[in-house]
Formats: C-alpha cells, sequence, structure tokens
C-alpha cells in the first residue's frame, strides 16, 4: 500500500444498484483510479441559486480518509482535469487492517479500509459503507460504499 494508490487497476465496480451515483469535480492534484477522494474546495463558490453552480466549483484531492471521504475516484486524472467519482456502488478496496464481512468499514489511510472497532476511536468515524467479503491487511475485499 502507498499514498496514492487505490486499487491498481482503478476503480473497479462490480454492482451499481441500478442507480450509479457519479459526480464530477475537478482535480487539485493527480489521482489515480480506485483512490478515495475527499472536497478540498473553497468557501462561498456557491449562492442560493442553483444557476451560480458549475462543475468547476467542486475540486477533490486524493487519499482521503477518516471523516472526509466523499467517494471513490472512477478514473486517473492529472492535476486540474475533470474527474468523476462514486459515491454508491460495489467496489473492490485494499485492506489496511481486519476487514470482517458485514462490517462497516472506515478508511484509515492510504485509501486502505478496516473494520469499525467497537469502542475505539475509530466509533467517531464516519463509515463509507459495508464489506460484502472478509480480507486481511494488505488482501483485497468487496465494499458496498454508501456515502
Amino acid at each position: 500500500m502507498a499514498a496514492g494508490i487505490g486499487n491498481p487497476v482503478g476503480l473497479v465496480m462490480l454492482m451499481d444498484g441500478g442507480s450509479p451515483r457519479i459526480i464530477s469535480a475537478y482535480a487539485r492534484a493527480v489521482i489515480s483510479g480506485g483512490c478515495f477522494v475527499t472536497g478540498s474546495t473553497g468557501d462561498g463558490v456557491v449562492s442560493s441559486g442553483a444557476s451560480t453552480y458549475v462543475t468547476s466549483d467542486i475540486k477533490v484531492a486524493g487519499d482521503a480518509s477518516g471523516n472526509s471521504v466523499n467517494g471513490m475516484a472512477v478514473q486517473t486524472a492529472a492535476s486540474g482535469a475533470l474527474v468523476a467519482f462514486a459515491t454508491r456502488g460495489v467496489v473492490i478496496c485494499i485492506a489496511d487492517g481486519t476487514v470482517t464481512a458485514g462490517y462497516p468499514q472506515i478508511v484509515g489511510g492510504v485509501n486502505g479500509v478496516h473494520d469499525v472497532q467497537t469502542g475505539s476511536v475509530a466509533m467517531t468515524e464516519y463509515p463509507v459503507g459495508r464489506a460484502l467479503t472478509a480480507a486481511t491487511s494488505g488482501n483485497y475485499c468487496l465494499v458496498h460504499l454508501n456515502l
């Protein structure tokens, strides 16, 4: 596992539940497909009217973790380029700790997921979804993203 790299083959979405949720944004830096992303836009970029919104209002950065995960990059994008990210669907993730099927998962860093631990500091973090398969650290699992 290394920063900037999620699944080395990019986003692998196996099921989208019939209604994929994909949002377009612009990359603040190079983002690899399959990396978790976080919004990093400045304040006050839109007003109360929908007519003030343009796609370039949303900018994202890679290597999101903890409570700052907004989705998973669909494809690799250069800095400043348009990038799509998924907020729902079943995706292949790398484990950066124990992943138990059925357990809520958090992104702990380096684009990997692990179980939310009962009674730990991790309980204050927002889960990105639930594991459908188990994995040990460094191996892959299926996670149903629900962001």
